[in-house]
């Protein structure tokens, strides 16, 4: 039994838990996010077994570790997260953990220059999986490391990997091809916390937002009051609803728009931090990538209001 569990029993029997059951003969792969682990999932194969701590609308930074969590960890044989901070209140588990098993973080396959900085204290935007390059970039790097640990067939892990990235490829494409014929007025993208940096940056939008890149920021009355008027200034009629945050911000800033008689609408609710309900296309990467790409084009060009709440 390693250091960590042993540590955590008293825990566990404190709480009723049960340890979790291995499945003999295959790795236990931990992954924080649905999207580190549908990447993990398309590289290991069935070989292993992929566990994601992080389901359906679960907003990773604000999320800490359960016990169910850190029975996850004890056990795996290998843990994988995103990285740049964006699971910061697990850095100390992470810590303790890499002290007993291999741990790797997919941000680690980028280069300098890549992740966007944000101030100059070295903060990074860690939402850089919404550009699929730069989610190439790390998914490599992970296959470098995984094919090393010897755990599996490589040219299974190799081809499975070229196939993914290949989608990845694919997916920039379309992205590109689709917001190329947007007019300069269309292309602001509204959403409650800035999650889309990198998704704009790549393809030449310009995104406003309530909060930060962090929904642990506070936002206040200022913050609400200076969206509207940026709403109104721009004359933009669609605001986008985010899956893992709460819609009350923005029933608020739709509700100030129409006080002043500027007509918005919800453009539709795109996926941010989590992935989609696993029986659902949105489930995997390529899924909530495409809704997305589809949903902000609908939403800026056509102006479409699926779905709104306040009516």
């Amino acid at each position: 039994m390693n250091r960590l569990l042993l540590f955590l029993l008293p825990l566990f029997a404190l709480a009723g838990c049960h340890t979790y059951q291995k499945k003999q003969g295959r790795k236990l792969i931990v992954c924080t996010t649905g999207y580190v682990a549908d990447a993990v999932r398309n590289i290991a194969g069935p070989e292993a077994e992929i566990v994601a701590l992080m389901g359906p609308g679960v907003d990773p930074h604000l999320y800490k570790a359960s016990l169910r969590d850190v029975d996850y960890l004890s056990q795996a044989d290998l843990i994988v997260y995103s990285g740049l901070h964006l699971e910061g209140k697990m850095s100390e588990l992470f810590s303790r953990v890499s002290k007993t098993k291999p741990i790797i973080a997919i941000a680690d396959g980028l280069e300098e220059g890549d992740a966007m900085e944000l101030d100059d204290r070295g903060t990074h935007d860690p939402h850089f999986w919404f550009n699929p390059l730069l989610w190439k970039k790390g998914v490599q790097n992970f296959t470098v490391f995984y094919t090393r640990l010897n755990w599996g067939n490589p040219d299974s892990i190799s081809s499975g990997s070229i196939a993914y990235c290949q989608m990845l490829t694919e997916l920039d494409s379309y992205a590109k091809s689709k917001f190329r014929s947007l007019p300069p007025s269309r292309r602001y993208l509204v959403t409650p916390h800035d999650a889309f940096g990198y998704f704009c940056k790549a393809y030449g939008l310009k995104v406003k937002t309530l909060q930060g890149i962090s929904t642990v920021a506070e936002y206040g009355i200022r913050d609400v009051s200076g969206l509207i008027s940026f709403l109104i200034d721009k004359q933009i009629p669609t605001l986008f609803l985010e899956s893992s945050i709460s819609p009350k911000s923005s029933e608020a800033i739709l509700a100030g728009c129409r006080r002043k008689g500027h007509d918005i609408g919800i453009g539709g609710e795109l996926f941010s931090d989590a992935l989609g309900k696993a029986d659902s296309p949105e489930g995997t990467y390529r899924g909530v990538f495409l809704h997305n790409v589809n949903t902000i084009y609908n939403g800026l060009i056509l102006n479409r209001k699926p779905h709104d709440p306040t009516r």
